[in-house]
């Protein structure tokens, strides 16, 4: 039910305005009149105005990106829904209406391109979903990564099994509350291995690293080591320990590496260090002739060891 304010006559509408232009084009003749040439040049003000920004905007992108066509699609709809909102509207309110909306329209687009340009997307970039949220195939492809043997999986314990041998930690510290903590605040689809599992991976990269620095020491020529005795303190086991050092002919520099340190057997003897040392040796397989050197302490028995290995 609409009602007209000039001569307060109710009309049954359907939510429509014929009923009510029928009324004024033949009882109010002259303010129809008036309203439609107010709407028309309305109309044509705003489709004016509008298509000078689109002409504006679409001298701008060519300049940026000749293949870009999103905006002006965006610009060519806001057109046609400003001149059907205008067609048959002949209230000036209704005219102002719309130009508020299309300028929040053509303000929202040009929000949008700024914010390509703050995450440096391609110009295509709103077209394509594929920039804006992953398919369902790629969440689940990502969420496989963390299970066990999937990528994520592997590169985490690969960085944990490194700190833990760098900083000398316990295996047994990924069982740690402190350290489920931390791995389930930062990365919560990763299951930490137990200390079983760290104890088999540390044995793995031992084999590959042994591997490794064997195919070294086997195109080094002179080398040295240095060696010592080491007791722990308020206990009976003791342990001799081996560094070797040689020159890296590559690079020209001097290199020196760990090569283990080995449980000492009861009797701290000449004879039993030279075994020891010798077992150390062949474990990596170096050949006594190419030993240039060997240091230790003043200690007589590990003298006398040196003595009987070469």
């Amino acid at each position: 039910m609409c009602i007209c304010n000039l001569c307060s006559k109710a009309y049954k509408t359907g939510g429509g305005k014929t009923n009510l232009k029928n009324h004024l084009m033949h009882k109010h003749t002259l303010c129809f009149n008036k309203a439609l040439n107010l709407s028309k040049s309305n109309e044509s003000s705003s489709t004016k105005r509008i298509q000078e920004e689109d002409e504006s905007q679409q001298g701008s992108r060519k300049k940026i990106n000749k293949g870009q066509e999103t905006q002006s699609d965006v610009d060519s709809q806001i057109t046609q829904i400003s001149l059907k909102e205008n067609e048959y509207d002949l209230d000036s309110n209704s005219d102002l209406d719309n130009d508020v909306d299309i300028a929040s329209v053509i303000s929202d687009t040009s929000t949008i391109s700024s914010h390509k340009n703050f995450y440096n997307l391609p110009n295509n970039s709103i077209s394509n979903s594929s920039y804006l949220q992953p398919t369902i195939k790629n969440v689940f492809k990502e969420q496989r990564s963390y299970g066990a043997g999937g990528s994520k999986e592997i590169a985490i314990t690969e960085a944990l099994l490194y700190m833990l041998c760098k900083d000398n930690l316990p295996l047994g510290c990924t069982e740690k509350t402190g350290m489920k903590k931390f791995l389930k605040t930062v990365v919560s689809l990763y299951k930490p291995p137990s200390r079983k599992k760290m104890t088999q991976l540390v044995e793995q990269k031992h084999s590959v690293m042994h591997t490794i620095v064997s195919q070294i020491l086997a195109k080094v020529k002179i080398v040295a080591i240095t060696t010592d005795l080491a007791t722990v303190m308020n206990a009976t086991r003791s342990f001799i320990v081996m560094t070797i050092h040689y020159i890296d002919q590559e690079r020209t520099r001097l290199c020196s590496m760990n090569l283990g340190v080995k449980n000492l057997t009861p009797h701290h003897t000449a004879i039993n260090i030279c075994e020891d040392l010798t077992e150390m040796l062949d474990y990596w397989r170096i050949k006594k002739s190419q030993v240039l050197s060997a240091t230790t302490d003043n200690g007589a028995n590990i003298v006398a060891g040196i003595k009987l290995l070469f």
